[in-house]
């Protein structure tokens, strides 16, 4: 956060993710024990990415230098 301090930051949490993409708890549970937990970060990474644009980043991602120009050189980016 203190490499982007002109970004907005969003935070998911259980009752966000579920405003935005209207899925009760015994259907999200139903796929994290079917597919994977992986499967389910995927999807609602996807919503918001479609919803909000911006950068989906993970928890456990740090950032040694600012995103900024990527976010004003292209319009896709994606970490391989």
């Amino acid at each position: 956060m203190k490499l982007h301090p002109n970004w907005t930051f969003m935070f998911w949490d259980k009752e966000k993710i579920n405003e935005l993409i209207e899925i009760d708890e015994f259907l999200m549970n139903d796929f994290i024990l079917r597919w994977n937990l992986s499967g389910l970060k995927d999807l609602i990474s996807s919503k918001i990415k479609y919803q909000y644009g911006g950068f989906f980043i993970d928890v456990d991602v740090f950032c040694i230098k600012p995103l900024d120009e990527l976010a004003h050189r292209f319009r896709f980016v994606a970490a391989i």
